[in-house]
């Protein structure tokens, strides 16, 4: 199966990025999304706080005072992050993401009513919408070789195994 299907899944949910994402292997996503977080943050409606010149904030997300916001960062509405949460730069959570208590967010999309519960770390990812991380996941989604990449989609159904 060729690596499209792994992006196809997550095609209903990019659309909720503020600004359009083309059709790309993850990788090359993983890759932009320093850029397109930095373009969407010119693009948010009135309801967000611009709290540094690279992080915005939803007026109804709760962020705690301890949390460090290092940009380009946008947080969404209903969104909560907790003490000690770190978002180290390149992170979008949609609507109603749950960052907990000393989780870190390094270049990843995280899409609406996903939670990170505690002392997680998610960096060059791109999480779909309600994902629940539980406590201590580790996610590190990025290649440096420039070498052709082939994945496969488990499906009900269908073996695991290649043909």
């Amino acid at each position: 199966m060729q690596v499209r299907c792994l992006l196809s899944q997550f095609i209903r949910d990019l659309g909720r990025f503020p600004v359009a994402i083309s059709d790309e292997s993850p990788w090359r996503v993983v890759n932009r999304i320093g850029d397109l977080v930095r373009t969407a943050l010119g693009a948010l409606p009135g309801e967000f706080e611009l709290r540094s010149a690279e992080v915005a904030v939803h007026r109804s997300a709760a962020v705690a005072g301890s949390a460090v916001l290092t940009g380009p960062v946008i947080v969404s509405a209903g969104c909560r992050i907790g003490p000690g949460a770190v978002l180290r730069g390149r992170v979008w959570a949609d609507e109603d993401v749950t960052i907990g208590p000393n989780s870190e967010i390094k270049s990843s999309l995280i899409f609406a009513g996903s939670a990170a519960a505690h002392r997680n770390y998610a960096g060059d990812s791109v999480i779909g919408r309600n994902i629940n991380l539980e406590a201590g996941a580790v996610l590190a989604n990025i290649s440096t070789s420039a070498r052709t990449r082939r994945s496969s989609c488990w499906r009900p159904g269908r073996s695991s195994r290649r043909a």
